[in-house]
């Protein structure tokens, strides 16, 4: 029996199985009913890639809304986030330098 990747994020915990591509299927639909992608490129990324491999122990039903979700924290105060699909697509802009720190 082989597992399925897309069901186990970065840290190898399980995921909740199924209950995401629905989810993904309405997070870019939206994304692009909002105009947020116009580009097929852009679209077959955001198709391609799970979000919730790279947000472990994260609920899907978050992971896959258009909004940040903070990472860390200290007290109620985010340090760092995972970035909001809409706001990543900025980088489809003319003109527009985008700089991603890690």
């Amino acid at each position: 029996m082989t597992t399925d990747p897309t069901n186990t994020d970065l840290n190898g915990s399980r995921s909740d199985a199924g209950e995401w591509p629905p989810l993904l299927t309405a997070l870019v639909d939206g994304l692009k009913n909002r105009g947020c992608i116009n580009d097929a490129r852009t679209e077959a990324a955001f198709r391609a890639v799970p979000r919730h491999l790279f947000l472990p122990g994260t609920p899907v039903d978050l992971v896959y809304k258009d909004a940040a979700i903070p990472t860390k924290q200290i007290g109620d105060k985010p340090l760092s986030s995972s970035s909001q699909a809409s706001n990543e697509l900025v980088s489809e802009k003319p003109n527009i330098k985008l700089v991603i720190a890690w």
